[in-house]
């Protein structure tokens, strides 16, 4: 009980006292949301979750394989996949910058690994791809913001 009257603050003023019980947590506003943190464990994902990101990467090496063969054969396009890819980023928190490293890590092992020839394709395709992926993720996190932002009816 003392330790519990410990945490009161007790306030000064003028000779008197006030006495200030703890606040309450206060319920988020119509634009604030109670939300999971950032990534699984907070921060970015590679840090965060490294074997969740090492199967991102192999899942994007399979749409940027995939765009490139598109590419070249004029195979399925990879804009389905990257809809529901951009859907996982967004309910991981990821950003941008998760993005960017999911890329970048992606087409390192592509060129270490690619023959010559299609090293120049998988870099080209590769711009096409981080973009839209982008692109969508910023339209799922838009589309998520507006929602929220509307006044319940």
């Amino acid at each position: 009980m003392i330790k519990q009257a410990d945490k009161l603050v007790d306030v000064k003023t003028n000779g008197s006292s006030l006495w200030h019980a703890p606040q309450a947590p206060r319920p988020p506003g119509r634009f604030e949301k109670a939300s999971p943190p950032r990534a699984p464990l907070g921060g970015p994902l590679r840090n965060a979750a490294p074997e969740l990101f090492a199967e991102l990467v192999r899942h994007y090496g399979a749409l940027l394989d995939k765009a490139v063969d598109q590419r070249i054969h004029q195979g399925e396009s990879v804009s389905t996949e990257l809809h529901d890819l951009s859907a996982r980023l967004k309910r991981l928190r990821a950003g941008a910058r998760d993005v960017i490293e999911l890329h970048a890590r992606t087409l390192d092992e592509k060129l270490a690994s690619a023959p010559p020839p299609l090293t120049k394709a998988y870099v080209e395709e590769g711009r096409l791809v981080v973009l839209e992926l982008m692109g969508r993720l910023l339209s799922d996190y838009r589309t998520a913001f507006l929602q929220a932002a509307q006044p319940p009816s």
